[in-house]
């Protein structure tokens, strides 16, 4: 006996929301039957559907054939923010059975580098837990950044256990070991100290980046690895302490043969839309362009660096990064 949930195909290209309203686009069909409606089921097990209209999908055609013809879908519906996260796509068929793809943020999505559960599909964070599984055990890694200021603590994921951990932030806090300034790395540390450095969510909040990548060379060992992920496109946060956007080639300013690097993979990761508040030509198609969550690198270092950058923050600064 065929299995039907096994012939059952779907992809989620966009899920959004926004003022009260979820749009949901993608594609899907099933090998043998048809799909009569479509809708979802909310967070009080309600099902909400509609008849299903297929859309053309010439490009999903191509690849699986006749049967995903016009299998293309275009979703919208009222939806509370706090409920949405909660919504489970649900599909009828034409044999009277319901499919339900999961809840939509966890099943069936595009997938970027977020949430931490799913940072080992990236490419580029899964090619460095490879080069991590691949190194010698008792390797030194440093984190910059490593306070659980969501609870969450990256070294739970990343670090295996026999590697020498030490984690360093601008706070004390639990996963710190090191309290101190990425720009003054050579304060806290001896040359040629680490194997692999890696930065979650900090650069955007550095002032001199470029001190702080001269910084990483002298503490990180010849052919050490680093890894860093930011922000390509972010809200504000953290002011006054919020300086910087990177794309996938702003990198190369900072890790280059000058520095002492070598750049091995850039990505960008995590879709998103950006809207604006007030109409006129410059934003009328904003929403069309390419906009990122995440810009993600991978490099490293080739050599000793011979540039410097003496000067400290407190000299440029007289703000202090918020607790």
């Amino acid at each position: 006996m065929k299995n039907f949930e096994d012939q059952f195909y779907s992809y989620i290209d966009e899920f959004i929301h926004f003022r009260d309203i979820a749009y949901i686009k993608g594609w899907a069909f099933h090998a043998e039957l048809s799909i009569g409606e479509i809708g979802y089921i909310d967070n009080n097990n309600e099902h909400h559907t509609i008849p299903w209209k297929g859309l053309p999908s010439p490009d999903v055609e191509e690849v699986f054939g006749l049967k995903a013809k016009n299998c293309r879908f275009d979703l919208s519906f009222k939806i509370k923010e706090d409920d949405v996260l909660d919504v489970v796509l649900v599909f009828k068929l034409s044999d009277g059975t319901f499919f339900k793809k999961g809840r939509l943020y966890e099943d069936g999505l595009r997938r970027g580098p977020w949430p931490y559960g799913e940072w080992e599909r990236s490419g580029v964070i899964k090619e460095f837990l490879d080069i991590l599984k691949n190194s010698r055990k008792d390797a030194k890694i440093l984190e910059i950044g490593s306070r659980a200021r969501s609870g969450i603590l990256n070294r739970m994921w990343v670090v295996p256990d026999t590697m020498e951990y030490t984690g360093l932030d601008i706070f004390d806090g639990e996963g710190v070991d090191v309290v101190g300034d990425a720009h003054q790395l050579t304060s806290y540390f001896s040359p040629d100290t680490f194997d692999f450095i890696f930065s979650m969510n900090v650069f955007e909040h550095l002032i001199m980046p470029w001190k702080v990548a001269i910084e990483m060379n002298h503490v990180l060992r010849k052919n050490g690895i680093i890894m860093i992920i930011t922000h390509q496109a972010f809200p504000l946060h953290d002011t006054p302490w919020d300086f910087w956007r990177y794309s996938d080639t702003a990198w190369h300013g900072l890790f280059n043969k000058y520095t002492g690097f070598e750049i091995l993979k850039t990505e960008l990761g995590d879709p998103v839309k950006i809207l604006a508040s007030s109409i006129y030509e410059g934003t009328l198609k904003l929403h069309h362009s390419p906009a990122f969550v995440h810009s993600l690198v991978i490099a490293k270092k080739t050599k000793n660096t011979k540039l410097k950058w003496d000067i400290k923050t407190e000299r440029i600064l007289n703000t202090f990064y918020p607790e």
